[in-house]
């Protein structure tokens, strides 16, 4: 069985060099042409697959959380306006601001939860197959949702002692 050399990759432009029988990584330089550093790695099937994988991982992850932050945000701020407006039209302390706030904030979430739901049944026209929903957790689903809600609740909250402060701040002046 013949062994081979291995490969040089590069991190930053991902192209690669299969070294010859004769020559060894010792042999080249640490930085590729791009300006990136080059990695050794000791045959094609363990390293480039395996290297290119963690750029799709990389990419897949990227792609995942720039999704969740980008409704995620439109979400912070639905939270953290209606949960001033809550607190602020309401009054009291600051306790009481984050409280209302928290409740505003878990029902926004319920809500968007559920006209998610509704959209997927009468727009998409989703079948829903109950046995497979819970053969393949519905628990996972109603904790996800209680959990979202929880979280919006909590951004409210700060949102709800924003609003608090609104409050306290125009009635000083008035």
């Amino acid at each position: 069985m013949k062994i081979e050399p291995g490969y040089l990759i590069c991190e930053k432009c991902e192209g690669y060099y299969r070294l010859q029988p004769d020559e060894s990584p010792e042999d080249f330089s640490d930085i590729c042409e791009c300006g990136g550093k080059l990695k050794y790695l000791g045959s094609y099937d363990n390293g480039v697959e395996e290297y290119k994988g963690e750029f799709w991982r990389a990419l897949a992850s990227g792609v995942f959380f720039g999704f969740i932050l980008f409704f995620g945000l439109k979400m912070i701020v639905a939270s953290l306006v209606g949960g001033a407006t809550t607190a602020y039209m309401v009054g009291g302390k600051y306790r009481d601001g984050a409280w209302n706030g928290f409740i505003t904030g878990a029902i926004i979430m319920l809500l968007v939860m559920f006209i998610a739901f509704i959209h997927g049944i009468y727009v998409k026209k989703l079948v829903l197959d109950f046995s497979a929903v819970f053969s393949y957790g519905f628990g996972l689903v109603i904790l996800f949702t209680i959990g979202i809600s929880l979280a919006a609740g909590a951004v409210a909250a700060f949102g709800g002692v924003i609003g608090i402060k609104i409050r306290k701040i125009r009635e000083k002046y008035q």
